[in-house]
């Protein structure tokens, strides 16, 4: 049984009201095969567990978003079509897209809606970890019915917020090689000596001394 039609029931509950970034905005051109990262703080103000938790999630853009499984209203950045690598470090432990329960059903997988993010929906359960957690957009869960925690049932704990990384810069084009000049025809007039051009300057000064003194006579 699929853990992430979860994520359709936290609609109402207003888990689709990320922080909306418009997805034509991010999305490169067609060709160009373009990693996006997005980092993700877990924030848990209440329960056993209270702290700032850190992780991100990276997808391939260069492929388009598919429908999502669970709720083809919304689409999905996966493993399988995007990549979709997750890293979350939650109780001394980093957990991956790996340890999703679901995983071998294509989850996790990042929701978009209307090309805005709407979040990341990971499930893990023991015994992969120590107690049972999710990130189902916008909010954090440990232990919730569907799954309860056999040390503590504690449901919606905490908040999580997502921000992209800034794309690294285009790297400066090459500029371009100097000009060669021509190769010389049998016409091209051979480029004077020093020695020449200063031979021929004094003879103009001493010509033209003579055509003065000349006139003065």
């Amino acid at each position: 049984m699929l853990a992430k039609p979860i994520f359709t029931g936290l609609k109402a509950a207003g888990a689709i009201a990320v922080g909306a970034i418009p997805l034509w905005y991010l999305t490169p051109k067609p060709a160009q095969a373009v990693t996006l990262t997005y980092d993700m703080t877990v924030d848990i103000a209440q329960g056993n567990y209270k702290g700032i938790y850190q992780g991100s999630f990276s997808y391939d853009s260069s492929n388009p978003l598919q429908p999502c499984q669970d709720d083809p209203a919304f689409t999905c950045a996966t493993v399988q079509q995007n990549k979709l690598s997750v890293l979350f470090n939650f109780l001394g432990k980093a957990y991956s897209e790996k340890q999703d329960l679901d995983y071998e059903f294509g989850f996790p997988a990042v929701y978009f809606r209307n090309n805005a993010l709407v979040g990341l929906s990971l499930v893990v359960i023991p015994p992969t970890s120590d107690i049972s957690f999710s990130i189902l957009g916008k909010s954090f869960y440990i232990g919730f019915e569907t799954y309860p925690n056999p040390i503590t049932k504690q449901g919606l704990v905490g908040s999580v917020s997502y921000k992209l990384k800034q794309l690294p810069p285009p790297p400066a084009p090459t500029p371009p090689p100097a000009p060669t000049p021509p190769p010389c025809s049998e016409r091209c007039e051979s480029v004077p000596e020093p020695s020449e051009v200063a031979g021929s300057a004094l003879a103009i000064a001493l010509l033209g001394l003579g055509l003065k003194l000349r006139r003065n006579r």
